[in-house]
């Protein structure tokens, strides 16, 4: 009996310290993901993706706001960053130009069962 409350304690500090290395990589890559461009110019029928740091594992991912009359939204998906259970990554989110004008695409980061974005990032999209 108190060889398995030794395993368990065991096991339960490695898993404490696996989510303390992917919650600090996911804050790493957060912190190198800040001042990129954010004004995007495109022509009509271009594509373009934009790349935000994600952790689906917690319930929390990339909810856009666009413009459907000037931008399609083609495809989004979730990339680990390592085939680790619970490992940060990427969400890749692609739209695609319709037509001439210039929009802005709110990001917001939250959990689709609450209503309070944790994050929110802006892009414009100015498309000739």
């Amino acid at each position: 009996m108190r060889n398995r409350g030794l395993v368990a304690a065991i096991a339960l500090v490695v898993v404490l310290a696996v989510g303390f290395v992917v919650v600090a990589h996911f804050r790493s890559a957060e912190a190198l993901s800040e001042g990129k461009e954010r004004v995007i110019n495109l022509k009509v029928g271009d594509t373009y993706t934009v790349v935000l740091d994600s952790n689906q594992s917690t319930g929390y991912s990339w909810a856009p706001t666009f413009d459907s009359a000037l931008l399609e939204l083609v495809d989004q998906e979730f990339t680990a960053s390592t085939t680790m259970l619970g490992a940060a990554g990427q969400e890749h989110i692609r739209f695609r130009a319709l037509a001439k004008g210039t929009t802005e695409v709110r990001f917001a980061y939250q959990r689709a069962w609450e209503g309070n974005a944790e994050r929110v990032a802006t892009y414009q999209f100015n498309i000739k």
